[in-house]
């Protein structure tokens, strides 16, 4: 295009086509350590493979999947999950990751599995840091599931601005796979983030 000579498309200008300092954020996404609505998850689609292979399913599984039932959405962490946090803890000061990328504001679900990892996993490495709860960062709700998609994604686009307004130049976030990857959106390239994952 004319006028456009000389200018890098990749760097953002001002009037006079002059490069500019584009400020950026780096952004640590941590998804919560194993729930006990994961095992739960599990165990139904153990019990479902079973059924179709004409096998009996195990009667511990049958316990776990009746319990999804219940609908629990704030389900703690498992045993296994509280260790998993532990352990993750550890591998991040063995890595050094907090001495070379210092959040400088940490952020959390108010779901307690994603509360409970911040707890455990994060908040001992990192006391002095500011940290917030915030009710935006929620699951989707099976509400926002069943009937709105919108409603979720405006909630995430509404939590993005918010993050985008803040002067923290890196931030760490705790909390769900589905928030995450809506966050991400084509750059995202996992169907679903592990438990403990950090990206």
């Amino acid at each position: 295009m004319e006028g456009d000579e000389g200018k890098n498309p990749g760097n953002p200008g001002d009037s006079e086509g002059n490069p500019v300092n584009v400020l950026k954020k780096k952004i640590l996404l941590v998804r919560h350590a194993e729930s006990i609505e994961n095992v739960r998850i599990r165990a139904a689609k153990s019990t479902w493979t079973r059924m179709r292979s004409f096998m009996l399913p195990k009667l511990s599984e049958i316990g776990s999947t009746l319990m999804l039932l219940k609908f629990e959405n704030d389900a703690n962490l498992s045993d296994n999950g509280k260790e998993m946090a532990l352990a993750m803890q550890d591998v991040i000061t063995k890595n050094g990751l907090f001495e070379t990328l210092k959040p400088e504001l940490i952020i959390y679900s108010p779901l307690i599995r994603a509360k409970k990892t911040f707890q455990l996993m994060i908040q001992p490495l990192l006391p002095q840091v500011e940290s917030q709860c915030l009710d935006i960062l929620a699951e989707q709700s099976i509400s926002e599931h069943v009937y709105s998609q919108a409603n979720f994604r405006e909630r995430v686009s509404r939590f993005e601005s918010w993050l985008d307004e803040r002067e923290e130049k890196i931030v760490l976030i705790v909390g769900h796979s589905k928030f995450f990857r809506h966050m991400l959106g084509n750059a995202c390239s996992v169907q679903k983030f592990s438990n403990c994952d950090i990206w």
